[in-house]
């Protein structure tokens, strides 16, 4: 009987520890995942970063021309250039004053239906004047 007793005692011990490192398991394997979706977004936002800067800098030369070398199409008004796991979109303004032409715009970069940032941008052209 002492045998009985002792064999069923190990044996929910066992269950025991089995039913801890599933559950640890199932715990780990969610913050690897979250760790992995994370550390995407931060290297697509990083990415996006850099094109958006360069062609803000590009926007503020005043060379319109490059834009399709930079791939950027145009679609109601709004440029979008498609990138490896993210899109730029691109929106302009130009406002007429009594000097010159105030060109704005602001580039967004989009992954997964999601707006990681937002870059707005200015270039002024004195026109005019001599």
């Amino acid at each position: 009987m002492k045998t009985e007793k002792s064999s069923n005692a190990l044996l929910i011990e066992l269950v025991i520890v089995l039913f801890f490192f599933i559950l640890s398991f199932a715990v780990l394997s969610q913050v690897f995942a979250g760790a992995y979706v994370t550390e995407s977004r931060a290297e697509t936002t990083s990415r996006a970063l850099h094109d958006a800067r360069n062609v803000n800098a590009l926007m503020q030369t005043g060379s319109w021309d490059l834009l399709e070398e930079e791939a950027f199409r145009e679609e109601n008004g709004v440029h979008l250039a498609e990138r490896d796991g993210y899109t730029l979109h691109m929106e302009m303004e130009n406002e007429t004053t009594s000097c010159g032409l105030l060109n704005r715009w602001t580039i967004e970069a989009h992954w997964k239906g999601e707006v990681l940032f937002s870059l707005p941008g200015a270039r002024y052209e004195v026109t005019g004047h001599e």
